[in-house]
């Protein structure tokens, strides 16, 4: 397995938390909102969708890609084919849950 869908959620994490504690000090500390950037009301949407859509959903892929890995015990020679057992996998879950 590439360690990249790892890196990735992990970096995107570790944003997530780093946005999100500048975000609470702006709360504690109004002085700290650096306009017109930086702003709380700017800042949460970003520490929202990358704790969500960076952190959250990479880190399944990993998981799912590490899964498929060792259920089938083998190596996948393509990323295509581990997309499509992930797919199918996610989507056979879908319809029996």
């Amino acid at each position: 397995m590439d360690k990249a869908e790892y890196d990735c959620a992990v970096v995107r994490g570790v944003v997530s938390i780093l946005v999100g504690i500048l975000i609470s000090f702006q709360l504690v500390r109004p002085d700290l909102n650096l306009a017109p950037w930086l702003t709380y009301g700017r800042l949460r949407p970003l520490h929202t969708n990358a704790g969500i859509f960076g952190w959250a959903i990479g880190s399944f892929f990993a998981l799912f890609y590490y899964m498929v890995k060792l259920r089938q015990e083998q190596v996948y020679i393509s990323l295509g084919v581990a997309v499509l057992f992930i797919v199918n996998g996610v989507a056979v879950t879908a319809a029996t849950a």
